[in-house]
């Protein structure tokens, strides 16, 4: 009699095991099993040629980037600008091993909620060398202040599903076509220029001279303070503010021309008065083909100064 039952429970104990072993294997339970890919992206970036973007940021007018010998340019309308030096490669970095975190939504009813439909994603295609293609929507941006980190939402083109991914995948392609432009007008510190030199109408410019005493203008001691002061201003001179398709005479009206400390380059900032509604456009000689506004980007604030700025005040 206590055999059979000792069989029975037994038989019942294997049935039950059996179940719960079934039950784990098909529904996850009790298991580190993932439900969504190790990887969305294995991006080889060093032979990436084109990358084509509707980004939202430029109201899904599409443009593309494209490398050109060893320089990207990006395109659009048979138009072609120099691109930010590095901004691509910086880029690229970010998509060469898209790992997910979580799957956000299984199917289409969460693309609006995670912004990677058509009327709110960003949308990006990537073109290697071999013709192989790779494309993604990248949606919505969130950032957690208590651990200072972000996440974007990011949709395989051809899949439903949506996936947060560790980043800032989102802020970094949903981009006007200007922003990735080369918008450098001027960089250096206070210890990289020995030389200023204005030219303003009437012949009313100045030099300001770097000596082993301090700064001078025209020859006559300057506030050193004001111009180093201003000097550090100049770290960084960048616009967005782009005026394309325009003509101005050879001469500039105004110009800034910086002499390097030792080797580097000699820098040359021109001023050309226009009558429409910029007032002056700005060049740069590192970036001789870019024309900014400065009735959008104020550069003429930042950039040009009268004499008297720098000069000393003699007490009698």
């Amino acid at each position: 009699m206590f055999n059979k039952l000792s069989g029975k429970f037994l038989i019942i104990a294997v049935i039950l095991l059996l179940g719960i072993y079934l039950f784990s294997t098909f529904f996850g339970v009790g298991s580190n099993k993932r439900t969504f890919p190790d990887q969305l992206l294995v991006l080889d970036s060093a032979n990436v040629v084109a990358i084509s973007i509707n980004a939202l940021a430029e109201g899904h007018n599409p443009f593309r980037l494209e490398k050109k010998g060893d320089e990207w340019r990006v395109i659009r309308d048979g138009k072609d600008y120099e691109v930010e030096k590095g901004k691509v490669e910086r880029v690229l970095q970010e998509f060469k091993l898209l790992k997910p975190e979580r799957m956000a939504g299984k199917n289409e009813k969460s693309w609006q909620k995670y912004e990677v439909n058509d009327s709110l994603g960003t949308a990006v295609l990537f073109e290697l060398a071999n013709g192989e293609t790779h494309s993604l929507v990248v949606g919505k941006f969130t950032f957690d202040q208590a651990k200072r980190n972000g996440t974007s939402f990011v949709r395989l083109n051809d899949e439903e599903e949506t996936y947060a991914v560790d980043g800032f995948l989102s802020m970094s392609v949903n981009l006007s076509l200007n922003s990735w432009r080369n918008k450098l007008l001027l960089q250096g510190t206070k210890d990289s220029w020995s030389e200023l030199k204005y030219t303003f109408p009437a012949d009313s410019g100045y030099v300001l001279t770097l000596t082993g005493t301090g700064w001078q203008i025209d020859d006559q001691p300057a506030d050193s303070a004001r111009v180093i002061e201003f000097l550090n201003s100049l770290n960084l001179v960048q616009s967005v503010n782009f005026v394309d398709d325009v003509q101005v005479g050879q001469t500039p009206d105004l110009s800034l021309r910086l002499t390097p400390i030792g080797l580097g380059e000699v820098v040359t900032i021109e001023a050309f008065e226009v009558s429409d509604e910029h007032g002056y456009l700005i060049r740069s000689s590192l970036n001789p083909n870019s024309y900014f506004s400065n009735a959008q980007s104020q550069l003429m604030d930042k950039l040009f100064f009268r004499a008297a700025l720098f000069q000393t005040t003699i007490e009698e």
